[in-house]
């Protein structure tokens, strides 16, 4: 019996170590699991946080974004613009060109003594028929009869061999006032003529005629 006691105890004492150190086991599991759960919900709390801040800094982009797209196509439309005008800026310098060729062709030989730098296709047919125009001198274009006669067999000839008469005309006139006179002021006719080659203009066809007449009178 004492050695069975001794045995006994032992075993109780074995089982009393294998009870707390279980018990101690599950303790450890135990605050493991919470933990665990703890950890998962600061993490949760966190995602959550932070799928906040991602979509309110998203938002922000968004409208960022928003801003810009509308910048860029204010851009756009101010680029557009400012192509047209330029356009036609080039197309009125080469109206003025033309003409003031035609100007001279139309006085060629007639001995006029004024000065022809501003004189249009309308003062010379506004003082070759009578017409009165209050912004010009047209009246002291010709002072004879003779130049008067010369200059119209020139607007014939111009018409009769170089094919350039009313249509032209006007074309010029509806052309210059697209033309800033301190755009261009001294641009070179090849320069000229280069960017006019680029334009898709609607008026291409008289713009390129006009480059025609021009240097066919150099």
């Amino acid at each position: 019996m004492k050695s069975g006691t001794v045995e006994f105890k032992k075993i109780a004492v074995i089982i009393d170590g294998i009870k707390d150190a279980v018990s101690c086991l599950f303790d450890k599991v135990d605050t493991m699991e919470k933990e665990l759960k703890l950890q998962e919900e600061i993490k949760l709390q966190h995602n959550e946080g932070a799928e906040v801040q991602r979509k309110e800094k998203s938002e922000v982009l968004k409208e960022e974004m928003k801003v810009l797209k509308e910048d860029v196509r204010n851009l756009k439309e101010k680029y557009e613009k400012l192509k047209e005008l330029e356009e036609d800026l080039l197309i009125g310098e080469m109206a003025i060109l033309t003409e003031k060729e035609i100007v001279n062709y139309m006085l060629k030989g007639t001995g006029v003594q004024c000065k022809t730098d501003f004189i249009t296709i309308r003062n010379i047919e506004d003082a070759l028929y009578g017409r009165v125009n209050r912004y010009s001198d047209a009246t002291e274009i010709f002072t004879s009869k003779i130049q008067k006669n010369k200059a119209k067999t020139n607007i014939k000839e111009l018409k009769d061999v170089y094919h350039i008469g009313g249509g032209m005309f006007r074309a010029i006139k509806s052309f210059k006032t697209c033309r800033n006179f301190r755009a261009h002021p001294n641009i070179d006719i090849a320069d000229l003529r280069a960017r006019l080659a680029k334009i898709q203009h609607k008026h291409k066809e008289t713009i390129e005629e006009m480059i025609k007449i021009y240097e066919a009178f150099q």
